[in-house]
């Protein structure tokens, strides 16, 4: 899905919810936590009032890193990694 926007930007609680198994977007912006690790190409599910961040490259290689950002406090965890 492509937002526009890197939703790794912003709280994800401010624009995306959930409302009967849909998302929809709110007309709030802020900055979050940036990630631990400047990443691309990864991929992102989000799963109540969390982000999950799985793979991505740093530019030199690709990763089997997992992140999760918790948009109540607003900080970044190292999950277990991809096998």
């Amino acid at each position: 899905m492509n937002f526009g926007f890197d939703p790794l930007t912003v709280k994800a609680r401010e624009y995306l919810r959930f409302a009967d198994g849909r998302f929809f977007f709110t007309a709030v912006w802020t900055n979050a936590t940036p990630l631990p690790e400047p990443l691309f190409a990864y991929a992102l599910a989000a799963v109540g009032e969390r982000i999950y961040l799985f793979g991505g490259s740093n530019g030199v290689r690709y990763l089997a890193t997992t992140y999760i950002y918790d948009t109540v406090t607003g900080e970044w965890s190292r999950g277990t990694p991809l096998a």
